[in-house]
């Protein structure tokens, strides 16, 4: 039963974000493409009172595409699509696969301020449902169920040794259709370029139930790390790679995993 309340909270969560656009539109008719592989294990999760326990085995291994593009100066278009394998085995117990499509995202981005250094933004997405094995219970714990997110965002350049910085912070309303509750999040990024073509980043991705979901969805919640290091092979294509993890929470998956991507600017 525990396995099932902290996987109800946290299979759908995606750490492994390595967009770093945040409240900054793109220029009309320009945009980037992001194909970004993630693995992440979890033997370990935390209790109702935020405890560390053992859980069995939780493994997920993701493949998505983050496709932006600037339809004017001031708006901005994205879509990411996601195809993602779940394994997990609770003590004494067998291994349950899922493989298929995650929740896709699409979503439009708006920069309707600019003040003191600051890029304020709007931005609202919605989520397809995933697809499900119908024989186990592993992705019907949040993947196949449509979602919506509406958040404000807002950056601004840091002056930073090198080639300067930036930080971007977001908070916003995440509704998730079905037996999950509603989420409060919060996402902080801090970047910093020692040269032009060189970006090291740090983030940290925030979640909050809105209460009791039914079923066997319990109040939960949980803080993810996550630093990530990306450099400037040709003029339009950036390497990235990263790693991340839970650093706490409640009634959650305590995960650790690496991220690997390919930015195309086009």
């Amino acid at each position: 039963m525990l396995l099932r309340t902290i996987l109800g909270a946290s299979i759908a969560s995606s750490v492994a974000s390595v967009a770093v656009a945040g409240a900054w539109t793109e220029p009309k008719g320009e945009g980037q493409a992001i194909l970004t592989g993630a693995y992440s294990h979890s033997g370990k999760g935390y209790a109702s009172d935020g405890r560390v326990v053992d859980i069995g085995r939780y493994d997920k291994t993701t493949l998505s595409l983050l496709i932006e593009y600037g339809l004017t100066d001031r708006t901005t278009l994205f879509a990411k699509p996601e195809l993602r394998a779940v394994d997990l085995k609770a003590p004494g117990g067998t291994t349950q696969r899922s493989r298929g499509l995650g929740l896709s995202e699409f979503g439009v981005r708006n920069r309707f301020a600019k003040m003191g250094g600051w890029v304020i933004a709007a931005q609202a997405s919605g989520f397809a449902p995933g697809s499900s094995n119908k024989s186990t219970n592993v992705a019907q714990a949040g993947a196949t169920d449509a979602e919506a997110d509406a958040r404000l965002l807002a950056g601004r350049p840091l002056p930073l040794p090198g080639d300067g910085g930036f930080i971007d912070v977001q908070g916003g309303y995440h509704l998730r259709a079905g037996a999950a509750p509603n989420e409060y999040r919060a996402d902080v990024t801090v970047g910093w370029r020692p040269k032009r073509t060189v970006l090291v980043y740090a983030q940290s991705f925030n979640t909050w139930a809105d209460g009791r979901g039914r079923g066997f969805y319990d109040n939960y919640q949980y803080h993810n790390l996550s630093l990530n290091g990306a450099v400037d092979i040709a003029q339009k294509v950036r390497l990235q790679a990263g790693v991340f993890g839970t650093a706490s929470g409640r009634n959650a998956l305590r995960e650790r995993g690496v991220t690997i991507g390919v930015w195309r600017r086009f």
